[in-house]
């Protein structure tokens, strides 16, 4: 846990970064890797009746049949992954941890802690190591490329959204980490979303600060710092204030019947989610209308509707 770390005088805490991970993961070795673990996966004909290859023909297609659309002209990727497929991000996550295994393993003196989130790492390591633990895994692949970040002249360093302390004792202590560009900006109170949304953002504020900072005076100053960004973005105080858990729920997860996803309006909303409940079934209300929709509408090319459906984007050529 990295809450209960030691970083001592000849240690240091180092983030080492992979510069765009997506676009440079091969298409071929990451199918490959995730090929080979079906293989090997003994447990496989009990989770599916497809075999590991029927399974890799079907992601094949996924992963190698992406196309886009820029200035009426059709392109297709036809190498690395693609940035916001649903088939990316498992298969650069299988492919880093196949990379970082060896890298970890070949090395005389690794990492004493060794902490991983898609493209972004968590490590400790002898200070006089960095630079050659730094070359060693630029040397694991020649698409893969990591940079470093080391722990300040606070002794503090930033991963993902905490901000890890060194402190003089030698132990760490962890807070919330914000950018120089961030802005506070939340959902405002007054938007056109269903009430438990609005609440819900308080709530999942303090669910980070309460699994995440690790001393209670700086729980007290984040929780502070929220409250007076939200009350910026119109909530309410009523709407802040801390809310019993509710261990009893109307209906259980296995009493629903369905759940239905509704446009939201307001009021009319409330009355049909009230109506569904009576048969026991969850209503998720949808925003309808955002202002992206209506300033970022013309960012893509308009995809006309007879290459909707059921098109075929092969040897394409204009006239």
């Amino acid at each position: 846990m990295i809450k209960d770390l030691r970083v001592e005088d000849d240690e240091i805490l180092v983030s080492y970064d992979v510069t765009a991970l997506y676009p440079s993961v091969p298409q071929d070795e990451a199918i490959n890797i995730i090929y080979e673990i079906m293989k090997n996966d003994q447990e496989l004909r009990n989770k599916t009746t497809m075999s590991a290859e029927s399974i890799i023909d079907l992601f094949k297609i996924c992963v190698q049949e992406t196309y886009i659309v820029f200035n009426i002209k059709l392109y297709i990727q036809v190498n690395r992954l693609a940035i916001g497929a649903s088939t990316s991000g498992f298969a650069a996550d299988l492919f880093m941890e196949k990379l970082e295994t060896r890298a970890l393993t070949t090395f005389t003196n690794p990492p004493s802690i060794w902490k991983r989130y898609v493209d972004d790492t968590f490590s400790k390591m002898k200070k006089e190591l960095v630079e050659a633990f730094l070359t060693h895994l630029n040397n694991q692949h020649p698409r893969i490329k990591f940079t470093t970040e080391l722990q300040d002249d606070e002794n503090k360093i930033a991963y993902l959204d905490t901000l890890v302390h060194v402190q003089e004792d030698k132990s760490v202590k962890i807070t919330i980490y914000r950018k120089a560009t961030h802005t506070d900006q939340y959902l405002n109170f007054q938007s056109n979303h269903h009430i438990k949304q609005k609440i819900g953002i308080i709530s999942t504020f303090r669910h980070r600060i309460n699994e995440l900072v690790t001393k209670e005076e700086d729980k007290v100053k984040e929780e502070a710092h929220v409250t007076k960004a939200l009350e910026r973005c119109g909530h309410p105080k009523w709407s802040l204030k801390k809310r019993n858990k509710q261990n009893k729920q109307a209906n259980s997860q296995n009493d629903r019947c369905g759940k239905v996803t509704i446009p939201y309006t307001k009021k009319l909303s409330e009355n049909l989610a009230k109506i569904y409940k009576r048969y026991n079934i969850e209503t998720i209300h949808k925003p309808t209308t955002k202002l992206k929709n209506i300033l970022c509408n013309k960012m893509k090319d308009k995809i006309e509707d007879l290459d909707k459906t059921e098109a075929v984007y092969y040897n394409i050529k204009k006239t």
